[in-house]
């Protein structure tokens, strides 16, 4: 995948990805209603982790057939291959740290739940999870070029310029964050109704916190997006403390809490290691920002998200989306998403310059084509 996405290749990337991961979740939703067993549904994982591996090999092997030919060495200085081989082995544990304390974190939630609550409870939970990750695998997929364009930008452009693109990313995907998860709370719970009966319905309580965590997954995307665009994977420490924090809070709330307590311990974790920590040692590893400035940007950041938690108590008591039919369904859901949406707009050009200067910038545009 790496080198179809070098050669400008992303939507082949997105194509097997998207192809494999959709299949993979409509069968591991089906074994989950028929009752099998949780481990089985998680080998489906691996199953489709390889199925992918396999697609990548051969997709690679018959566009780019010159690779099993090519001998580097004519091409490189011997020293030069000693020091990038290096480099490449580094980021590849560093990678593979990162990749393993994902799954670790992302799956969690899932083991606890069969162990401490039953894999009945299961159903209901990934019914909602299924809505939150596709909508975040989704907006990765159309977030992925930008970490090319960080890349490009940081050997032709100053640091500067590369800090504030990567600043305004922050604010477009907390905006974006903010009106998901406005959108999950009203409308998830009839979603699953309709998709899976009523039955399968969780509390508006706990579909309250698992907006938080909407909230986190998009939000997110900036800094993996910066990542990946400066190459910086030597935060190996943050994705194992995360999945630390998310098993301690969620055994512990779990006797106390139920389900509930298992949502908090993984925002627990999203907040001090995702939304404080991650940014920290980015802004001042990745990009050697002074403290002031790192204080400035979670300040300004943390704003934002006062301004989500504030939202939070009003969305307690918005009207959550009724609905027995479909069509019924996404009309209201289209209604109620423009008012929280020009809302949003209008908060981020009065008190977030990126975002005014951003939006003057695409006006101007828009205005010359015309």
């Amino acid at each position: 995948s790496v080198i179809l996405t070098a050669d400008q290749n992303v939507y082949l990337v997105k194509l097997i990805t998207g192809l494999t991961r959709s299949l993979a979740y409509i069968l591991q939703i089906f074994l989950m209603i028929c009752g099998v067993s949780f481990w089985i549904v998680c080998a489906i994982e691996l199953l489709s982790n390889v199925i992918q591996l396999i697609l990548f090999n051969r997709l690679t092997l018959k566009k780019y057939p010159q690779l099993v030919k090519l001998d580097i060495t004519d091409t490189i200085n011997k020293e030069n291959i000693i020091s990038v081989k290096s480099k490449i082995k580094r980021e590849i544990k560093y990678t593979f740290v990162h990749k393993i304390a994902g799954v670790v974190v992302f799956n969690t939630d899932y083991l606890i739940i069969s162990v401490f609550l039953g894999i009945t409870v299961i159903t209901s939970f990934s019914s909602y999870m299924m809505l939150i990750q596709a909508l975040g695998f989704l907006i990765s997929a159309i977030a992925s070029p930008l970490g090319a364009y960080i890349g490009a930008k940081l050997y032709s452009d100053s640091k500067e310029k590369v800090i504030r693109i990567i600043s305004l990313y922050n604010s477009l995907f907390f905006m974006l964050g903010i009106f998901c998860a406005y959108m999950f709370y009203i409308s998830s719970s009839t979603f699953v109704s309709l998709w899976m009966g009523k039955e399968i319905v969780l509390s508006q309580q706990l579909v309250l916190l698992l907006s938080v965590n909407c909230f986190v997954l998009i939000a997110r995307i900036s800094f993996d997006v910066a990542k990946v665009g400066l190459g910086y994977m030597s935060d190996i420490e943050l994705p194992l403390l995360e999945a630390i924090i998310n098993i301690i809070v969620s055994l512990v709330l779990v006797h106390y809490l139920g389900l509930n307590g298992i949502v908090i311990g993984t925002i627990v974790s999203n907040i001090i290691v995702v939304m404080i920590l991650k940014p920290v040692f980015l802004y001042k590893n990745a990009l050697k920002s002074d403290n002031a400035f790192i204080i400035h940007e979670l300040i300004r950041s943390w704003f934002f998200i006062s301004i989500f938690l504030l939202s939070i108590f009003f969305i307690t008591r918005a009207k959550v989306i009724v609905s027995n039919e479909w069509l019924d369904f996404f009309i209201q859901v289209c209604m109620s998403s423009i008012t929280p949406l020009l809302l949003l707009i209008m908060i981020y050009s009065v008190f977030d310059s990126n975002v005014r200067k951003f939006m003057f910038v695409m006006f101007k545009k828009m205005y010359r084509e015309n």
